[in-house]
């Protein structure tokens, strides 16, 4: 089992609009049966940054997914991407596994 972590910093007070869009992409991953997605706002470190964290069983899995998904995206899915990518800085992933 793996954890992955994306964390993006946003421009400063766009936090509002791409939390949106992560909630969505929890919301999504959630509807295809992964309830694991969990959403986190910064306290104590760079202001205006969001982290969203999600349980996988499978690494080829998780990236044949984003391949697949973003092959593919509907014209409203474009548009969430697009005002995400413009209000965000920079973003990181994490890949953790995880120790039972």
């Amino acid at each position: 089992m793996y954890m992955v972590r994306n964390v993006w910093k946003c421009a400063r007070g766009k936090v509002p609009q791409c939390l949106e869009v992560v909630k969505e992409v929890r919301d999504s991953w959630a509807s295809d049966g992964n309830k694991t997605g969990k959403i986190y706002l910064d306290y104590t470190d760079r202001m205006d940054t969001i982290a969203f964290e999600i349980e996988i069983e499978s690494l080829d899995e998780y990236f044949n997914n984003q391949r697949s998904n973003y092959d593919e995206l509907p014209p409203e899915t474009v548009e969430s991407v697009k005002q995400f990518n413009i209000n965000t800085v920079e973003g990181s992933r994490q890949i953790w596994e995880v120790v039972p």
